[in-house]
């Protein structure tokens, strides 16, 4: 991201280690510039979590996600996209989630006043044994890179093209732990996105 530091992500870890439960997804994903960030569509597929909430770990996701602590950000909790994940490439990334249960569910989001975005959510499932499943399926990282350069050209704005898509190191953070960034290209400009995905199971 061209040297760009993200002040307001440093607490993630912290929230990571002070968990009182160990059934925690959390994802947080920095862009560049945020009117540029994906436009993603809901979409008919069948496959997606059971959400059955409970006020204890609605509580307990809300505590994960991000919230300010730098000067410049603004912006707060908004209301989690619950519609199944349009990142689905059928024959060879298309995770099971169906027999899984989604206890808990926020996000929020954040701009800064240089065009940055920071949106983090986290996913509280019912069991240890749910939040390792989940991973697994999806951990196949060259299905998974080979599917973002798929799909998403279809699910940014008209025009864009991806420059590149590397992934990224990271320190030992929770259970599992994966982080990459893609930047896409729009009208001469170039923006970048940053997703760490953290597991806790």
């Amino acid at each position: 991201m061209g040297g760009w530091s993200c002040p307001i992500i440093e607490g993630v870890p912290k929230a990571l280690s002070t968990l009182g439960g160990k059934r925690v997804l959390l994802v947080t994903a920095a862009a560049a510039a945020a009117a540029a960030l994906l436009t993603l569509v809901g979409t008919a597929l069948a496959e997606n979590y059971q959400y059955q909430f409970t006020k204890a770990d609605e509580a307990l996701a809300a505590r994960i996600v991000q919230h300010a602590v730098a000067k410049g950000w603004t912006g707060g909790a908004v209301k989690p996209d619950l519609t199944p994940d349009p990142l689905r490439c059928p024959g060879f990334y298309a995770p099971r989630q169906s027999d899984l249960v989604v206890t808990g569910d926020k996000e929020t989001d954040y701009t800064y006043k240089a065009g940055q975005e920071l949106d983090t959510y986290a996913v509280v499932f019912q069991s240890p044994a749910m939040v390792e499943s989940d991973w697994r399926r999806g951990s196949d990282k060259a299905a998974v890179f080979r599917c973002l350069r798929a799909k998403v050209p279809s699910l940014l704005a008209p025009g864009s093209k991806i420059v590149s898509l590397v992934q990224l190191a990271l320190p030992r953070l929770g259970t599992h732990s994966f982080a990459y960034r893609i930047v896409f290209e729009n009208k001469g400009s170039q923006i970048a996105i940053d997703s760490v995905n953290i597991a806790r199971g």
